[in-house]
């Protein structure tokens, strides 16, 4: 099983919690600092999902060398974007249905004022349990709270299936000697255990 600080399990969790409550298909999803293991993993789910999806870092440059790795590698269509300040992040917002964070611990990315008025947005999701949140207004065991007329979904939302997850996961490994665990089983068997639900 590959799970890298918990990197295949969270992202798993986020976007198959998400895809059972909202219809991804089509949509403009911007994953804001998702050039780390979580934000790289949820980027390719949600594509394959067929969403749109914008991948933003600090650093343009960096946001590119994620997205042409991960296009190359998984035949994908993802954007490079710069998010380093309100401006930007503002910029990257255009248009876009659906926000994810999953910036290091105890980093805001997403201002209260940059997403409560939004015309477009429909979900946030923080991926980040250690305050402060990466969504500034939103709570962390939020699960598709509305607030401010969007889904809000925080770390602990999605943080039971996460955890149910990972059990079940190495439940399996102990089933069969010859099972292998990373980022695409990781995720056709979150969409599963949802389903159950």
């Amino acid at each position: 099983m590959l799970d890298s600080n918990g990197s295949n399990t969270t992202a798993a969790a986020a976007i198959a919690q998400l895809g059972a409550e909202v219809p991804l298909l089509g949509k403009r999803a911007v994953i804001l600092a998702g050039t780390g293991p979580v934000g790289q993993r949820a980027a390719v789910m949600l594509a394959k999902a067929g969403a749109q999806v914008v991948m933003t870092s600090r650093s343009l440059a960096r946001a590119s060398a994620a997205c042409q790795a991960m296009n190359a590698r998984f035949d994908l269509a993802l954007q490079p974007a710069e998010a380093s300040d309100p401006t930007t992040t503002a910029a990257c917002l255009a248009e876009a249905q659906i926000v994810i964070t999953t910036g290091a611990a105890g980093l805001e990315l997403l201002p209260l004022a940059l997403w409560a008025d939004h015309p477009t947005l429909e979900v946030v999701l923080d991926a980040n349990a250690t305050p402060p949140l990466g969504i500034s207004g939103i709570k962390i065991q939020d699960r598709g709270t509305l607030r401010h007329g969007k889904r809000c979904y925080g770390a602990l939302g999605f943080g039971g299936l996460k955890l149910e997850l990972q059990r079940t996961c190495v439940a399996q490994l102990f089933e069969a000697n010859d099972r292998v665990f990373d980022a695409p089983e990781v995720f056709a068997l979150a969409c599963e255990l949802v389903q159950r639900r």
